[in-house]
């Protein structure tokens, strides 16, 4: 495989996940306008649609980001790198969106990026996929992720309620 179409095939599953995840985020965003009756985000100081811009806006960059790390995740600490970098990007492209360029934003998302960071491990150690060729999840881990998120969906409802 030539290094452009290997670039290209990790360009792909990149943002694969990262336009997932925004997606997947944005629908927490749009569950909780509805269960709240209201698209203002008084804490926040934005809308559910500056939010979900700020999602997407971040997947770009963390995308690319991903596609170029790749290679790292084979390694736990490469992984862990790759979680730092991807963590500072998008709270950092969510933070500026909110904040504005801010030393205190980017102070913000180095710390959350320490932290995420750590999520790039756990992904190591689970054999995710893509870290070794596969461009998506296996259709347990989906059911799981599902029913997960649908379980944080009515805790939440009840929660707001």
């Amino acid at each position: 495989m030539t290094r452009r179409s290997c670039f290209r095939a990790n360009l792909k599953w990149a943002f694969g996940w990262t336009l997932s995840f925004a997606t997947l985020f944005s629908a927490y965003v749009l569950v909780l306008s509805l269960a709240r009756g209201s698209t203002w985000f008084e804490e926040y100081h934005s809308s559910s649609w500056t939010i979900i811009l700020g999602y997407y806006v971040a997947a770009v960059p963390a995308g690319l980001a991903l596609a170029v790390l790749r290679p790292l995740g084979s390694t736990r600490l490469g992984a862990y790198v790759v979680g730092v970098v991807i963590g500072f990007l998008v709270y950092g492209a969510i933070g500026v969106l909110m904040e504005g360029f801010a030393p205190l934003t980017f102070g913000i998302a180095l710390i959350a990026g320490l932290v995420t960071g750590g999520l790039g491990v756990v992904t190591h150690d689970q054999g995710a996929p893509g870290w070794r060729g596969s461009a998506s999840l296996s259709t347990r881990k989906t059911i799981i992720y599902g029913v997960a998120l649908l379980l944080a969906f009515v805790l939440l409802w009840l929660d707001i309620r």
